[in-house]
């Protein structure tokens, strides 16, 4: 189940990350990716409900950017999980199912190649 992948990661990769990190990943994990896709098999994970849990995520008014991290964490704690039992199965593709936006970086440096009025 993905919620057994979720504990691996959390042992393994969190628990050496800077606090901050570990409360803000443990808040995506309980109380957006958890009560959709806990009880998955990670195998059984497709597209699809990923596609499924970017529309909640979105209904629920999360913005662009906190949606692709709860999808990259759940890309992040999938990957290790098939890594680390050695697993055969293929992942779902997320490169489509990730939304678009703009950060900050972007936004600024627009602003100076673009000549103002």
């Amino acid at each position: 189940m993905l919620s057994n992948a979720w504990e691996l990661y959390d042992l393994a990769v969190l628990s050496n990350c800077c606090k901050q990190s570990q409360i803000t990943e443990r808040g995506r994990w309980k109380n957006h990716i958890r009560p959709f896709l806990g009880k998955k098999m990670v195998k059984d994970i497709s597209s699809y409900d990923l596609l499924i849990l970017r529309r909640r995520l979105e209904k629920k008014g999360l913005s662009p950017q906190s949606v692709h991290h709860c999808l990259s964490l759940i890309r992040r704690v999938m990957q290790r999980y098939v890594e680390w039992q050695k697993l055969e199965t293929p992942l779902p593709s997320f490169k489509s199912i990730m939304p678009k936006f703009e950060s900050l970086y972007q936004i600024l440096n627009q602003d100076r190649i673009s000549p103002s009025i």
